[in-house]
């Protein structure tokens, strides 16, 4: 195909000038092709490394784009892009990368980082805990917890610990030392706090749905991993106690002995020894008592044991067997992000695409709760009466383009209202309206994402293209293929010479279904004229069954060819027991169709597209800027 150059030069001084910046690097048809585009797609199909930008690697290319082009403009052409199967799917695909690229990885890197921070570390925690005071239509009456707050408060500042002050202050809270907690253990809100607030002291409140919280930082642990420990538990008393003794002077001088006397005394859990390893670390301890882990702890050396200890009524010896060190941030990362965005971390990525989201597309809203309570009565939350028409078209809330009205807010609510107070319906609509607003916003953006995110939309295209592509070659050119029995016919023929075996082996199989032949047979393995004889025997009598193989170089499914060729020309007995006939052996043998017909058919398709690429090339005006080498290097 020649292709119509674009003159992009001009004459300076007797010789040729720096080729301009132009918009249009190529021109396929109606398509306009800028230096951008093409870069980006040379660089990001460089699979194999070869986009090294030379002259010959970005000729090779430009041929590749232009064909693909071609092809994609002809199943545009052919509205493939109307098919409701291929618009399934490209939508099914196109929520699913949105999504994706809805998650505010600013965000998330940085509460993954935080969480990769907390992780080894575990904090000793004091808690008040003042719930809030609900009305009858749910919502906080803060009066009282606020009000309880300021005499524990007061309680502290006359100097007492949390635990008296709140036990002074007389109002209705709820004091507990928590012991050690550590990541993703609390709602969101405490474990900034539990994290933030120096050891020793007591934090600033923190609010939650609960109520609201005091936290006190008793101390710190950090852990270098995940440690393994082997535990004798036996009930207290002085025989057990003299037990533990001895195995303590037995594991002195042979560590490995522990094991032995774990399982020797093992029962079950709870006061009773453990035949398999116990987890203790910064996330596998929850179920040990504080006590317990810091006795483990105590232990300096893999292999020591810890001193003899008692819980309640049970005696402990623990000795540490092994450690997992701490993982690095790649190992743990798909783990932490899927935490966080199924906790209450999640809120935080979703507030700020939603802030986002009113910059980008533009937001107002119309509506005020005061206007929603005059209109939505009880009747019409409950399904008794309906928003009249006028009403259901008033404007609740605009969107980018999108205008939503008080009827969608209908449609959306529905009508299961069962309140009866009109302060539960003044809850219920604030609700309502705020989960509708943040449903629509996301939803608008995740559909209209193409139009501010310029990669998003590069990508969905390609995606398009790439569906469209597959869809036409099928059509075209692989179905066809197989399709075209006489097409497919005519090319084998016409391309004989290209489906030759360069050595081909001929050979007959016998296989004995009578044992005394067997017999017959392995006494005449060694004499070609009597063995060649009973072969004809055997089959005319039904002693013996037969199946002629053509087999090539490469070809094992008799048996290795190589092996094979060593044979002469007739009867053969070998010694794994098979009895064969060399039949023939050829030279640069034309291969029959069924041999070679998936090979045919692979070339049949390339031969058909590239008769078709040749079609569209012909039909299309094709022009390429004379700068193209140069415009396209870096």
């Amino acid at each position: 195909m020649r292709y119509i150059f674009l003159l992009c030069f001009a004459m300076a001084h007797g010789l040729l000038a720096q080729c301009p910046d132009i918009a249009t690097l190529i021109e396929i048809g109606e398509e306009r092709v800028s230096q951008e585009d093409f870069v980006r797609l040379y660089t990001k199909n460089n699979i194999d490394g070869s986009a090294d930008f030379s002259e010959k690697s970005l000729n090779e290319y430009l041929e590749l784009y232009i064909n693909y082009r071609l092809k994609v403009q002809e199943a545009y052409a052919l509205e493939m892009d109307t098919i409701s199967r291929i618009l399934r799917e490209f939508n099914g695909y196109r929520l699913q990368l949105a999504e994706s690229y809805l998650t505010e990885e600013r965000i998330t890197d940085r509460l993954v980082e935080e969480a990769f921070e907390r992780m080894p570390v575990q904090r000793d925690i004091e808690h008040v805990l003042i719930p809030w005071d609900r009305e009858v239509d749910g919502r906080i009456d803060s009066a009282k917890a606020f009000n309880a707050l300021s005499k524990v408060q007061r309680q502290l500042s006359h100097g007492y610990n949390l635990q008296r002050a709140a036990a002074r202050s007389g109002a209705d809270l709820t004091y507990r030392s928590l012991g050690y907690l550590g990541l993703f253990q609390t709602v969101y809100a405490f474990e900034n706090a539990m994290y933030e607030t120096p050891i020793g002291e007591i934090g600033e409140p923190v609010y939650t749905r609960f109520g609201i919280h005091l936290v006190k930082v008793n101390g710190e642990r950090t852990f270098d991993g995940t440690s393994s420990y082997l535990q004798i538990a036996l009930p207290e008393s002085a025989e057990n106690q003299q037990l533990l003794e001895q195995v303590i002077r037995d594991v002195t001088s042979n560590s490995s002995l522990f094991s032995s006397y774990a399982a020797q005394y093992s029962t079950s859990r709870n006061g009773k020894s453990s035949r398999n390893p116990i987890k203790i670390g910064a996330q596998a301890n929850s179920a040990w008592q504080n006590e317990y882990v810091e006795k483990a702890l105590s232990i300096d050396t893999i292999g020591d044991v810890s001193d003899i200890f008692s819980l309640g009524d049970t005696l402990y010896l623990i000795q540490w067997i092994g450690l997992d060190s701490f993982p690095e941030l790649d190992q743990v990362r798909n783990g932490l992000v899927r935490k966080i965005q199924q906790g209450q971390r999640s809120r935080i990525q979703r507030d700020s695409l939603l802030h986002e989201a009113r910059g980008l597309f533009g937001y107002s809203k119309h509506a005020t709760i005061e206007a929603m309570l005059q209109y939505f009565t009880k009747d019409v939350l409950s399904g008794n009466a309906d928003l009249s028409d006028e009403r259901a078209a008033m404007t609740l809330f605009i969107i980018g383009h999108d205008t939503l009205t008080y009827g969608d807010l209908e449609d959306y609510m529905g009508h299961n209202y069962g309140g009866s107070e009109d302060a539960y319906r003044v809850y219920y609509l604030e609700e309502k309206f705020k989960a509708y607003e943040q449903k629509t916003i996301y939803e608008y953006y995740r559909d209209h994402l193409h139009e501010v995110n310029a990669e998003f939309a590069a990508q969905m295209q390609e995606y398009r293209d790439g569906m469209l592509l597959f869809e036409l070659m099928n059509e075209r050119v692989w179905r066809e293929a197989v399709r075209d029995t006489s097409g497919l016919n005519a090319f084998f023929e016409e391309n004989r010479a290209s489906y030759v075996w360069p050595e081909l082996i001929t050979a007959s199989h016998f296989i004995v279904e009578d044992s005394t032949f067997l017999r017959k047979l392995s006494k005449a393995s060694n004499n070609s004229n009597k063995l060649s004889k009973l072969f004809a025997k055997g089959l005319k009598r039904g002693k013996l069954s037969s199946k002629s193989w053509r087999i090539w170089p490469g070809d094992t499914r008799l048996m290795n060819f190589d092996r094979l060729n060593e044979l002469s020309i007739g009867p053969h007995a070998l010694d794994n027991g098979m009895f064969l006939q060399i039949e023939e052996k050829e030279e640069d043998t034309w291969k029959s169709f069924d041999e070679t017909r998936g090979f045919v058919i692979s070339d049949y398709q390339d031969y058909l597209e590239k008769d078709w690429i040749y079609s569209l090339r012909e039909a299309t005006s094709i022009r390429v800027t004379s700068c193209f080498i140069n415009l396209v290097k870096p």
